[in-house]
């Protein structure tokens, strides 16, 4: 859904929600009239496409004008209420607080309606990169275990050789996709800003995969900070 469709479509679903109100796009150059009734002036603000998503990021401007005798916050929820009719992917909506315009005579509140893909974080779950490919999982946990050697000879009361060996365990659960995973072959997992190298598969079935690494680093990003 493109911010040009939302507005196709919110518009008249808007007349009809609000019949005594004006609902029309703002003017081009944001040029402003005195309004003749309780009006939602609506304006596509910014429009973001990324070639991973499908549906892009859009930013949807909303100001409520209301003389006294009329709730702004009746416009705010039938606004709420088309863009949900029309199956907008609202992320957040947010009215600010109201101001008297007295050269307008109304009051006059300002809205932000941003659309998109919600991000894992927001739909309480993990991301996760396998060997380039972003997957996202319901829970990540990763277990670390070691293994302490130790060589000495018959008689000495101290080991001369001590060899300590890492292992990480990597659990994902209800996986977004199918991914690179495949026994025998190893992959590459980064998670949290570290990075395991060389995992191996161990259990896999029903969205849920088990790997072992016997590496981990700090990723790329995390040693840069995002930059």
């Amino acid at each position: 859904m493109t911010g040009k469709t939302v507005m196709e479509k919110l518009l008249p679903i808007l007349r009809e929600k609000l019949p005594g109100c004006e609902v029309r796009e703002a003017f081009a150059g944001r040029a402003a009239r005195k309004p003749d009734a309780p009006a939602v002036v609506l304006e596509l603000l910014e429009e973001i496409r990324r070639p991973d998503e499908a549906v892009p990021e859009i930013k949807l401007g909303a100001v409520l004008y209301t003389p006294p005798e009329v709730e702004a916050a009746d416009l705010f929820s039938a606004l709420c209420a088309a863009l949900a009719e029309i199956g907008a992917p609202v992320r957040s909506a947010a009215r600010e607080k109201l101001r008297y315009d007295s050269g307008l005579g109304y009051f006059v509140a300002e809205c932000v309606v941003r659309m998109g893909e919600k991000s894992a974080s927001e739909s309480g779950r993990e991301t996760v990169t396998v060997s380039g490919e972003r997957l996202t999982a319901k829970s990540v946990k990763v277990t670390q275990t070691q293994e302490r050697r130790e060589y000495g000879e018959i008689g000495e009361a101290y080991p001369h050789t001590v060899h300590c060996t890492e292992t990480y365990t990597i659990r994902l659960t209800d996986l977004s996709g199918t991914g690179p995973f495949r026994f025998g072959e190893l992959v590459e997992l980064e998670y949290g800003g570290m990075r395991y190298t060389d995992c191996a598969v161990r259990e896999m079935g029903a969205g849920s995969v088990v790997l072992t690494a016997g590496h981990a680093e700090r990723s790329g990003e995390a040693e840069d900070g995002g930059i």
